[in-house]
């Protein structure tokens, strides 16, 4: 009975340990997903204001985005540019 004893409080201080390691990986995954938010939230407020800008230049010099290349600044456009 000693040795069932002894077995199952070994037992317990190992989950222990695991429920500890898991509460810590869960910890600093949620400190890297709040990371990960805040670095896409800066690079896409950066972006918002470059790409605006870009706009604009392309809209001076009359360079439309032909719908048939999906929008994007492909052929004639990009040799106007």
């Amino acid at each position: 009975m000693v040795v069932l004893g002894r077995d199952i409080k070994t037992l317990q201080g190992a989950k222990k340990q695991m429920v500890d390691q898991v509460n810590d990986a869960s910890k600093l995954l949620k400190a890297l997903k709040e990371r990960e938010q805040a670095i896409k939230e800066c690079n896409n407020t950066t972006f918002e204001g470059v790409i605006r800008k870009v706009e604009e230049i392309f809209q001076k010099y009359h360079i439309t985005k032909p719908y048939y290349h999906g929008g994007k600044y492909n052929g004639k456009p990009c040799a106007n540019l």
